[in-house]
């Protein structure tokens, strides 16, 4: 049974090629490697090259690939409808060393078969399924009768959660008849089926939904995967009195180690040991919650100083040059350029 009905997507097929490029340029480069009936004995362990086999086998000739897509892009936010012929989608080291990304992607089935793999783990996608795998790292996604995906991808910075702790969730399997994957995997569905007609600036809100509903079922999962770690259980706890508090001026590495009695040092090494620190996490988190409200039409009104003080922030000038140093432009450039972008779209 298919949870989501879509119509086919019309249109003229794209070729590997043309597939690859269109990839390149939405997402991150991507090896497209169609199958053959014999491609079973793939080997699983991630985006590593094919097995090589110890005698002749009889392999057909590698068949003709075609994809169909329907994409809508809102500022930093991508949504793409993708069918495609059965095949392995790959992203190498090789390919990362060449050009890096920070997008972190969400492929929520809705017909066919698709392994997705990251990290060691592999997930196997039911329609109405789930899963998030890091374009920052190397994954495969297989496909063996060819599939029907909605992938919704957004950088890294937008969900709040440190990279150590998301590779322990990707390539996991959030299912549709989970108590949170009914309510998080139709909205995503919901939103690929409407993403055409909306508005740009309502796609990126209703993105950023969808981004923090996700942030809920990793939350859980996370949580579940805590066990008897003390010191990831701690750090979980901190995050949360961190995000709590990002509006308060006078949040500080001192007050955060006080609300949860440790000290200071013992903070600053939580933090470090996964490549952190308390301080560039708070104004990272402080950041990107006032880019966010940068971009949003409903706070085109709000001078941007007042923005900045809602977070935390009150020193108009030292926000200013974090702004610069964090996204390269000046939080005002930024705001005129999201609103240049919604003009365009309308």
């Amino acid at each position: 049974m298919q949870p989501f009905d879509f119509p086919a997507i019309g249109g003229p097929a794209m070729t590997r090629e043309q597939w690859e490029a269109g990839c390149a340029d939405l997402f991150a480069p991507l090896e497209i490697r169609p199958r053959t009936r014999a491609d079973g004995d793939r080997t699983r362990d991630g985006a590593d090259a094919d097995r090589a086999t110890t005698g002749p086998a009889s392999v057909e000739p590698a068949p003709d690939f075609e994809a169909r897509s329907i994409a809508k892009s809102a500022g930093t936010v991508h949504i793409v409808r993708i069918e495609q012929s059965p095949a392995d989608v790959l992203r190498t080291p090789e390919m990362i060393a060449v050009r890096g990304s920070d997008l972190i992607k969400v492929s929520l089935q809705v017909d066919g078969d698709c392994t997705v793999e990251q990290g060691g783990r592999t997930a196997e996608l039911r329609p109405g399924d789930i899963a998030i795998y890091d374009a920052s790292r190397p994954y495969a996604l297989r496909s063996e009768t060819g599939m029907h995906t909605i992938v919704l991808a957004f950088p890294y910075q937008r969900l709040g959660i440190p990279r150590d702790e998301l590779s322990r969730v990707t390539a996991v399997v959030f299912p549709f008849d989970s108590p949170l994957g009914a309510v998080v995997n139709p909205f995503l569905a919901g939103l690929a089926r409407s993403m055409v007609q909306m508005a740009d600036d309502d796609i990126e809100r209703l993105a950023q939904t969808a981004i923090d509903l996700l942030v809920t079922v990793l939350s859980a999962e996370l949580r579940r995967s805590l066990g008897d770690d003390p010191r990831r259980q701690l750090l979980h706890e901190v995050l949360e009195t961190i995000e709590r508090r990002l509006s308060d001026p006078e949040l500080s590495p001192s007050a955060v180690a006080e609300e949860h009695f440790i000290s200071t040092r013992h903070l600053h090494a939580l933090f470090s040991e996964r490549g952190i620190t308390v301080a560039g996490w708070m104004r990272h988190r402080r950041l990107e919650r006032i880019r966010r409200d940068l971009a949003d039409p409903l706070h085109t009104s709000t001078p941007v100083a007042r923005l900045a003080a809602r977070h935390g922030l009150l020193n108009a000038a030292h926000f200013s040059r974090m702004f610069r140093a964090e996204f390269g432009v000046t939080p005002s450039a930024y705001r005129a350029s999201a609103q240049r972008a919604d003009e365009v779209s309308v």
